[in-house]
């Protein structure tokens, strides 16, 4: 696989997460995981991180 293909995968993977996080927080989703609620913040921090590995693999060039 070319670094290319590799990056235009990897960016619609991460796309695909940031769609997902963006969904909880529309939907006012809760997630836990055992005895632990995990907080809204936890899905702002991952929607900005995983959008922004999203753009950077759909937007290179090489």
């Amino acid at each position: 696989m070319s670094p290319f293909s590799f990056n235009k995968v990897g960016g619609v993977i991460f796309g695909v997460v940031a769609l997902a996080h963006g969904a909880r927080i529309g939907l006012g989703l809760p997630v836990q995981i055992g005895n632990v609620d995990i907080p809204m913040s936890g899905s702002w921090f991952g929607l900005l991180i995983a959008g922004a590995l999203c753009a950077w693999g759909l937007g290179s060039k090489r």
